[in-house]
């Protein structure tokens, strides 16, 4: 097949998907079809001496929190006190990443992503307030900037103390490719005019320098612009706070920019084109997918986990205790599981080197870490049954154990659309992914023998041994129906065109990441800062999540098209034109 250009942006920011030969990665699994366990093994652990500094950091914000912030208030007024959060953007808590001279701690990701947990799992809201004023600003950029005014301005910023914005979302949506807002050149060529407006903005409300995504040019000449201003500019303004319904207490707002002159010096134009940034612009983002929404889902899972055990040691049902009925131990064993999941695709993501070598698991893990906190919290109302529906206030009110189930339920559910909806992440993951056969990086029928390295995963239990077998089966199929999917759509865009399937492909793929880095953790894993949990305990983890993995990938597989499919088209169309159909909307 001949090589065809295929440009591919990701609207909240440029994904570079080209892969060096030596990566270590999984994405090197599904481009051959053979599992390179040794990609995999050892499987990455944080520094000893940096979680202890992280733990240390993890008790002063639990005593931050404690002292000013009680939870069930700011879900029920839906305001985080202003004194806190002045308080926190004084602290070196909105400063994480920062190097020292910069007011800032110099934390490693994986610290940063178990700082931002601990305010979330304490206050869902405040948690997300960390997030964005760490990862979704400004100053995010500063690793990147040249010297120059812009690197002044941010980094001057930041040694005084600033909440930033990241103002991406138009009011009609986040996936066009060319924002709604734009950009003209002044006359004389010194500074851009920037009109439009933004929604959903997190941190809008407070925050005091923004990045602002908008389009400058025309036709051909169009490209993608990141505009940096002031909160304090003439012209801006903020339109409205903005409400969800979950997330109570995140400023979040729909902002305005009515001819905001923005210095030249200000604009970041064309990182598509501008290669040395593409890269590390591409990494910097998803990895603050991770830490931004990877985050607080991991908060409320392990929550739910807690809540978990409090309910069902404490209750009893005909005389016997909760925990010795079959369908309640099974509930908790796979909600151990998928916790033991999630914790392991983040420290897959973000512990180790060169993280822009796994772009393609960073961009999977917000739909992983995100979806599979739903399914816990989902898992785990059903578990408490009308404690899981009733609210805290009410709880306290009555004197039963406030667990505030039914706010963490609100709140993970609105994770699945930060960051654009789940599957459009799908969708878009797929088409980087498959984007590669077309413009020549990969050969659609270069494909490697189905098996793995001998000797992998000779610490594996049998039962996990037989799940390994059946990982190394599954990515030889994968390989194969990329080949199969490429030969079958000549013109990319006829592919691209096909949503649900690359949708489809993009869960497959990110259930076999999953399930081979749990895999991965527990081949030789003794247990060592695992709490004293040991070995057994991961391989007993590892094969639950494995057996429910591969029920989900049976089911998926089916929904790839083998022949003739229902008429979804058809149907749609005809209740869009209204056309016999209103039947079912009448009461």
């Amino acid at each position: 097949m001949a090589p065809t250009t295929v440009k591919t942006t990701i609207k909240t920011g440029y994904v570079e998907n080209t892969l060096p030969s030596d990566a270590r990665n999984f994405l090197t699994s599904l481009d051959t079809g053979r599992l390179r366990w040794d990609l995999l093994r050892p499987f990455p652990a944080q520094d000893p001496a940096e979680r202890a500094a992280c733990d240390t950091l993890l008790a002063n914000a639990g005593a931050l929190l404690d002292e000013h912030i009680d939870p069930i208030e700011v879900d029920a007024t839906g305001r985080i006190p202003y004194g806190f959060l002045d308080e926190l953007k004084a602290s070196p808590f909105s400063r994480l990443e920062l190097p020292s001279g910069l007011g800032g701690l110099d934390l490693p990701p994986y610290s940063v992503f178990r700082v931002i947990e601990k305010f979330a799992a304490w206050s869902f809201s405040v948690g997300q307030v960390v997030a964005l004023a760490n990862r979704v600003s400004p100053i995010t950029l500063l690793p990147l900037l040249p010297e120059g005014p812009l690197r002044d301005l941010v980094a001057r910023r930041a040694r005084e103390g600033v909440y930033g914005c990241f103002a991406d979302t138009d009011p009609t949506g986040q996936n066009d490719k060319w924002p709604a807002a734009t950009l003209t050149p002044t006359p004389d060529g010194s500074a851009y005019i920037l009109r439009g407006e933004k929604l959903f903005t997190g941190n809008g409300p407070i925050a005091e320098l923004l990045i602002v995504t908008a389009t400058l040019g025309a036709g051909d000449q169009r490209r993608v612009a990141f505009a940096v201003l002031d909160s304090g500019a003439d012209g801006f303004s903020v339109r409205s706070h903005i409400d969800f319904m979950g997330s109570h207490g995140l400023p979040s707002a729909a902002l305005t920019f009515d001819g905001v002159r923005i210095p030249r010096e200000h604009v970041l134009m064309d990182v598509e084109g501008d290669t040395p940034l593409a890269r590390p612009m591409s990494s910097l983002m998803l990895v603050g997918r991770v830490l931004s929404v990877g985050a607080p889902a991991m908060a409320v899972a392990r929550n739910c986990l807690r809540w978990s055990r409090e309910f069902v040691v404490r209750r009893r049902i005909d005389g016997l205790p909760l925990g010795e009925y079959d369908e309640i131990r099974r509930m908790l064993a796979d909600t151990l599981a998928d916790v033991h999941a999630m914790d392991t695709v983040a420290r897959w993501c973000l512990l180790g080197p060169a993280p822009a070598d796994r772009w393609f698991e960073q961009l999977v893990a917000k739909n992983i870490l995100s979806t599979t906190a739903w399914r816990i919290a989902d898992r785990t109302v059903s578990l408490l049954g009308g404690e899981g529906l009733e609210t805290a206030r009410s709880k306290r009110r009555r004197g039963a154990p406030p667990i505030p189930l039914e706010r963490a339920f609100r709140d993970v559910r609105g994770l699945r659309t930060v960051a654009n909806v789940d599957f459009q992440i799908d969708n878009q993951s797929a088409w980087l992914l498959l984007s590669r056969y077309y413009d020549g990086q990969l050969d659609p029928d270069s494909i490697a023998p189905a098996g793995v390295d001998a000797g992998a995963g000779s610490g594996l239990t049998p039962a996990n041994r037989a799940h390994l077998g059946d990982a190394v089966r599954q990515i030889h199929e994968f390989r194969e129906t990329c080949r199969d999917l490429v030969r079958a759509h000549g013109d990319p865009q006829d592919l691209f065109a096909r949503e649900h399937v690359l949708i489809t492909v993009s869960r497959i793929a990110s259930e076999l990441f999953t399930m081979c880095a749990v895999l991965a953790r527990a081949d030789g894993e003794d247990g060592d800062g695992a709490g004293g949990a040991g070995a057994a305990h991961f391989q007993n983890l590892a094969d639950v999540h494995c057996t429910q993995a591969r029920h989900r990938l049976a089911g998926l597989w089916r929904h790839l098209p083998d022949g003739a499919e229902p008429d979804h088209a058809a149907l749609s169309a005809r209740w869009l034109a209204g056309d016999g159909l209103d039947f079912l909307i009448e009461h």
